[in-house]
């Protein structure tokens, strides 16, 4: 397991001024989750989740007071853009009502997500958009997690 996530974090772009680290907090406590998109798996319009779920330390689905984003827009009458799909518990689905999808909005395009209160995570899981075959190039393909501004962990 560590092999592989040196190699993960390894392979992510960085900036030279960032800090790396090759160890993995464990349990990292925080209050203020940041995902931030950095490519989709070949979409240049389009980006996409299923969802995100998050434990605690306790094995407790860890509770999302808000979620929010400066770069992707809801729009009212497309359901797909409702930011709260990712944590709306539908996430085996290919409906498009339990899904969200955004207009990509830059190269990096940040979701804020905040929880009840501090919280140790323990587990996440991202469920990546996969409507169907021909969409799945929508999905999140290098996505870094920062909890309350530190970065936590790089995935692809």
């Amino acid at each position: 397991l560590r092999n592989s996530s040196e190699q993960l974090i390894g392979s992510f772009p960085r900036k030279e001024e960032e800090p790396c680290s090759d160890v993995i907090p464990v349990s990292p406590s925080g209050q203020i989750l940041e995902l931030i998109i950095h490519s989709t798996w070949g979409d240049q319009n389009y980006v996409g989740l299923n969802g995100l779920e998050l434990w605690n330390t306790k094995g407790e689905i860890i509770k999302i007071s808000s979620i929010s984003s400066k770069d992707f827009k809801e729009n009212k009458l497309d359901p797909r853009s409702k930011l709260r799909n990712i944590v709306n518990g539908n996430y085996n689905t290919s409906d498009d009502i339990h899904t969200w999808m955004a207009e990509l909005a830059k190269r990096k395009s940040k979701i804020t997500l905040e929880f009840e209160r501090v919280q140790s995570i323990a587990m996440v899981r991202v469920w990546n958009y996969n409507r169907n075959r021909v969409h799945a190039k929508r999905g999140v393909k290098h996505l870094e997690m920062r909890l309350d501004q530190k970065v936590n962990l790089y995935l692809r």
